[in-house]
């Protein structure tokens, strides 16, 4: 895969969780909500941000050039990120039943989903 197809791969879904969440705060709000209360919800999206971050980094390891060294550091930060939520899966309970009592969170987190998913669909198809 070239950068833009990993960019459009990965900016088609961001901007859509980033609307929806815009358009219907409470759609994150039970997001939070499963993950705090369901080990094994989170257990499946820290085995899924897991292979997603291996992949990338196993096959896109560049690390010279502007986009390509964007998609490293994401790769990297996704594998660290499942291998963080499959270990430590008590610990990561715990963090989204504090996430979910932050108000700020659940208006920041939406918009920045949706501007992430917005530039992401930019490298993928302009740039």
């Amino acid at each position: 895969m070239n950068d833009a197809q990993i960019f459009q791969l990965a900016g088609i879904p961001l901007f859509v969780m980033g609307l929806v969440w815009v358009i219907r705060p409470q759609s994150l709000k039970q997001v939070i909500r499963d993950m705090a209360t369901n080990k094994g919800a989170l257990l499946l999206a820290g085995i899924s941000a897991f292979i997603i971050g291996y992949l990338i980094v196993a096959f896109h390891n560049v690390w010279s050039g502007g986009s390509a060294v964007i998609i490293t550091i994401i790769g990297w930060l996704a594998l660290l990120k499942g291998l963080f939520i499959t270990v430590a899966a008590s610990a990561n309970v715990n963090l989204y039943g504090f996430m979910g009592k932050i108000r700020k969170f659940f208006v920041v987190l939406p918009w920045l989903v949706l501007i992430v998913g917005v530039v992401a669909l930019y490298f993928g198809y302009f740039a």
